[in-house]
């Protein structure tokens, strides 16, 4: 298991790799980090989508 710290790191590097790849837009960040939070913690859109719609 990871700290913290350590899964904020791998977030912040996947986050920053996403938003090259999109040729660095201005102002969206928030997107990019959320989308890295989900690869990184392993969690599927689908999943995601799923469980805040059951309940």
């Amino acid at each position: 298991m990871t700290s913290g710290t350590d899964r904020d790191e791998l977030i912040r590097a996947r986050a920053y790799a996403l938003w090259d790849l999109c040729g660095r837009p201005e102002g969206d960040g928030l997107r990019f980090w959320l989308e890295a939070e989900r690869e990184v913690d392993g969690v599927e859109p689908d999943a995601v989508s799923e469980k805040s719609h059951s309940g």
